[in-house]
């Protein structure tokens, strides 16, 4: 779950049933943006990896881990940016 989406200035990200995750966050041409790994929640405050601020828009969430049963699961989620 992505919350809030929109988002203004921070938002967090919750994938609660998995285990063994990796969140990452990519602009509408592809671009990796953040990644992080390890906890199945996290948050993201609107920088680059480098510290600077994104510009608004859309921006999509893919996120991956193990699942209850053990398989691998990815899901990607659009969220947008409106300051």
């Amino acid at each position: 779950a992505v919350a809030p989406n929109p988002m203004q200035n921070e938002v967090t990200i919750e994938a609660s049933s998995m285990t063994k995750v990796h969140i990452e966050i990519f602009d509408v041409l592809g671009n990796r943006i953040e990644a992080q790994s390890g906890a199945a929640r996290g948050n993201w405050n609107a920088s680059s990896t480098g510290g600077s601020r994104v510009a608004n828009g859309s921006y999509f969430v893919r996120v991956s881990g193990v699942n209850d049963a053990g398989r691998q699961v990815v899901k990607t989620e659009r969220l947008v940016i409106g300051r």
